[in-house]
């Protein structure tokens, strides 16, 4: 099975987050992006703001931003830097930082998910899969959590269905997928935490590489 990333985020918490504060005029002001690099379907509300441009969306709410990458499957896009700009500017603390990976491997013709999952995660010595989901239609994930540098990694895994996009997509057309979510949790406790948000997003590279290497053991 060959993995693909699908999406690539930063969620950055805080109570100084607020949409009236992270309006159109924020990131002009800032110079985190220019006016005519805001594209149309940018949307600003009273209770959440979704900012759209070519290499990244920005989506905040109160006390929550989170910045998706437009191209996941590139480092290049440097979320990160784009966050380190919105805490300098703004001046955050109290900040809870989220590294998002999420990693799906999509099967190949004649695979099916239960069989993918019970052979890759089933175990015999667990009475519940032994006893209630020793079955040909029963399928498998598994959650596991760890310090990893000054975050706390976890991983989620668990078979999904896709409906393709378009408007002509039906039931049929569902793919099975295998979908990987790595996380990685980084909470800064000092006060003026500023420079220590600062100095955990240089971590981005890393985190991201630590889930290809997880990623690489199914490959």
């Amino acid at each position: 099975m060959k993995a693909i990333i699908t999406e690539k985020n930063i969620n950055l918490i805080s109570p100084g987050i607020t949409p009236q504060i992270f309006d159109k005029y924020f990131f002009i002001k800032n110079k985190i992006l220019q006016e005519e690099q805001i594209l149309p379907h940018s949307t600003f509300g009273e209770l959440s703001n979704t900012v759209f441009s070519e290499n990244y969306r920005i989506l905040i709410g109160i006390g929550k931003l989170i910045i998706v990458a437009a191209h996941s499957d590139s480092l290049e896009d440097k979320i990160n830097n784009v966050v380190e700009m919105i805490i300098m500017s703004a001046n955050l603390t109290n900040v809870s930082l989220g590294f998002n990976f999420d990693w799906k491997f999509f099967l190949e013709e004649g695979q099916t998910s239960e069989k993918i999952s019970k052979a890759l995660f089933y175990n015999d010595r667990n009475p519940i899969h032994s006893k209630y989901f020793n079955v040909d239609n029963a399928a498998f994930g598994f959650y596991a959590s760890k310090n990893f540098k000054n975050s706390r990694l976890r991983l989620d895994v668990k078979p999904i269905s896709l409906l393709p996009l378009g408007s002509g997509a039906s039931i049929e057309d569902k793919k099975q997928v295998l979908q990987f979510q790595v996380s990685f949790q980084e909470n800064i406790s000092t006060t003026n935490n500023v420079p220590e948000s600062i100095q955990a997003l240089t971590n981005f590279d890393e985190y991201f590489k630590e889930s290809q290497n997880i990623i690489s053991v199914y490959e």
